[in-house]
């Protein structure tokens, strides 16, 4: 499928009038241009794509708009080989420049649950102390949704509290991976809360978090309101 007709495909999905409220309510600061195809089309059209046209798929896309960018995220998960969809995932982030395109791409690619020995465990450890707003947020999210398990969670509330990258989306994925690890860690989570060395607006935004949490017990929602930094 070559990219005049997936933009045809696309342009039959939109809804455009969806799409701008998606861009103001949602996506603002997406240097794509969005024609407003809702995410379940989106990856509808990623797996029709990915039984027949994957490699042309990735050849044809360009960064023109939004769901370009979406759908080559979508299509990244259905690469196979866990060594090519990283590199493949590095060479797409000068694309991603928002929060929609990189957890997406990051929720597809479930081929990083079978990285039973870690390999690639520092490699994202090292992407979340990137000083770009986005590549730091691929680096945590990834982190949060693959490798928070017993042999990885001590390095990651470790380096969490270390990056220096406080753009707004950096410091929403930090909250948002805590609220995670507090589920499954709650001691080592706790302490870490409990010791202040987040900056303000992460330590804060990731109590907000745990406490909206239905997985989070009342009693330890009210134990967190305490460590809020005023």
């Amino acid at each position: 499928m070559n990219r005049e007709e997936i933009l045809n495909e696309m342009n039959k999905l939109a809804d455009k009038k969806w799409g701008e409220e998606f861009v103001h309510k949602s996506i603002i600061g997406t240097k794509a241009s969005i024609l407003g195809v809702r995410t379940p089309d989106m990856r509808a059209l990623a797996r029709k794509i990915a039984k027949t046209d994957l490699e042309s798929a990735f050849l044809a896309l360009k960064d023109d708009y939004f769901e370009e960018n979406l759908l080559y995220g979508f299509l990244l998960g259905y690469v196979g080989d866990m060594d090519e969809t990283y590199h493949m995932l590095i060479d797409f982030l000068p694309r991603i420049d928002n929060w929609a395109v990189c957890d997406q791409t990051c929720s597809s690619l479930k081929i990083f649950k079978n990285d039973k020995d870690n390999n690639y465990f520092k490699r994202f450890l090292n992407l979340a102390q990137n000083e770009n707003e986005f590549y730091a947020r691929v680096g945590i999210v990834m982190l949060m949704l693959y490798y928070l398990k017993d042999e990885c969670i001590d390095k990651i509330l470790e380096n969490i509290v270390k990056i220096e990258n406080h753009a707004y989306y950096v410091d929403m994925a930090v909250a948002w991976l805590i609220s995670f690890a507090i589920i499954k860690y709650k001691s080592k989570t706790f302490d870490l809360i409990k010791s202040q060395k987040l900056q303000k607006r992460v330590q804060n935004k990731a109590i907000c978090k745990c406490r909206d949490s239905f997985r989070v017990k009342k009693s330890l929602k009210e134990q967190l309101k305490e460590y809020r930094i005023k």
